[in-house]
């Protein structure tokens, strides 16, 4: 769904060609008076959500539920469109943060009154509101909660009068998260859908990061060449924000890699990793240095991959992504076997099975890692072993994305 302010400017804009408007001595259209109204009302809330919110930048998350809901300032579709833009500019730095604060805004949008505001501006807001909920969830892994929330913000946004352009942008979720359960054929469809609906709405920006995605899934569905086509037909796209040109970048790397040119795939992949951490974006920045070091280890430079590994693996746990941190350990384990430094596998398997434990990970993960940790002991453990349980957790519908792709960075609205 375009911004309601968006579609509030566009009515305006039809209501000033009207000649009445210009009439000096004649009261203004009463349309016309509403719209001017409740887009200063807009206004005035948006300022005060982002004065509220700035004030309570430096106080620890879990206070800003309960300030929110004290402030008058909190229960408006303002607090809710300030909510969902910094979890943008979150995401990436603190999933978790992120989470807290889509959550947030679910709430403060689900209790806005519909007497208050026209009903579809309401309506069309839950429905946003439960899309970038269903947007972080699917970005943690946590894939039955993202379907959830967006099958909620569909049915939402189907009760409005213009429903297609939104209807797209839930696609684009949808498809992250067929795409990380194993329904490549399903979410490449939905994405095509979705981008031929904003080309037709004229949005070439959100086109194009459609096509992201669509290669994106190519790429993880095995069809590599055509993923590296789609990428570099748009990689000099206008329309693409500084975020979707990154992220380009990225993915034409991990093609390159695919296809066997390592020199342009460390290339790229270096780049991306210097841009992400200009930007302040730890676990993406973090999610490339992973790819840097599995590409070294495809090109046999073990020994320089090991680093990497470690860095990865230390800052996926301190974000709390346990799931991908997981991945990258078992990668350094198999890594470490491979140039003959068994040392420190025990102690890897010992962690990873602690903290698995302890974040109630799936039985069938804690099984498999108790299995490695019994071989490791025994002195059986090879590089095999390592790849055949990585490969299992990898597949696990609970655990994290899979390691090729990416989730679809939207611009925002």
């Amino acid at each position: 769904m375009k911004p309601p302010t968006d579609d509030l400017d566009r009515e305006l804009a039809e209501l000033l060609r009207s000649p009445d408007v210009w009439q000096g001595t004649q009261a203004l259209p009463p349309r016309m008076q509403e719209m001017t109204a409740l887009s200063q009302r807009l206004d005035r809330e948006d300022r005060e959500a982002a004065e509220l919110l700035d004030s309570l930048a430096n106080t620890p998350m879990t206070w800003w539920r309960t300030a929110v809901m004290k402030s008058p300032a909190g229960r408006t579709t303002g607090m809710v469109r300030r909510l969902l833009e910094r979890m943008r500019a979150e995401l990436n730095k603190s999933p978790a943060r992120a989470l807290e604060l889509t959550s947030l805004a679910v709430d403060l949008a689900n209790e806005i009154s519909l007497i208050e505001y026209p009903s579809d501006f309401v309506i069309s807001l839950r429905a946003d509101a439960w899309r970038d909920y269903a947007f972080v969830l699917q970005f943690l892994g946590r894939f039955q909660e993202a379907t959830a929330a967006v099958d909620e913000a569909e049915r939402l946004l189907c009760e409005t009068a213009l429903p297609e352009y939104g209807l797209a942008r839930i696609k684009l979720v949808r498809a992250n998260i067929l795409k990380s359960t194993d329904r490549r054929p399903e979410a490449i469809a939905m994405v095509d859908d979705a981008a031929n609906v904003f080309l037709d709405f004229g949005d070439h920006s959100k086109y194009a990061a459609a096509r992201i995605t669509q290669a994106a899934i190519l790429h993880g569905h095995g069809a590599v060449r055509e993923a590296l086509e789609i990428w570099e037909s748009i990689k000099n796209e206008e329309a693409l924000d500084e975020l979707n040109r990154i992220l380009v970048i990225y993915n034409l790397g991990l093609a390159y890699r695919e296809v066997g040119n390592t020199a342009r795939a460390v290339e790229h992949i270096t780049l991306t990793i210097a841009e992400y951490e200009v930007l302040g974006m730890t676990s993406e920045a973090t999610r490339a240095r992973w790819a840097l070091a599995t590409t070294l280890v495809s090109a046999g430079k073990f020994a320089a991959a090991v680093p990497l590994f470690d860095r990865a693996w230390k800052e996926f746990e301190s974000l709390e992504m346990e799931a991908d941190a997981a991945l990258v350990a078992l990668e350094l384990a198999e890594t470490l076997l491979v140039i003959g430094e068994t040392g420190r596998v025990p102690q890897i398997c010992r962690s990873l099975l602690d903290r698995f434990t302890r974040a109630g990970m799936t039985s069938r993960a804690i099984t498999a890692l108790s299995y490695l940790r019994e071989v490791v002991a025994i002195g059986k453990a090879q590089p095999p072993v390592i790849r055949q349980v990585r490969e299992f957790l990898r597949d696990l519908p609970s655990q994290g994305r899979p390691v090729l792709t990416l989730p679809l960075h939207e611009p925002e609205r």
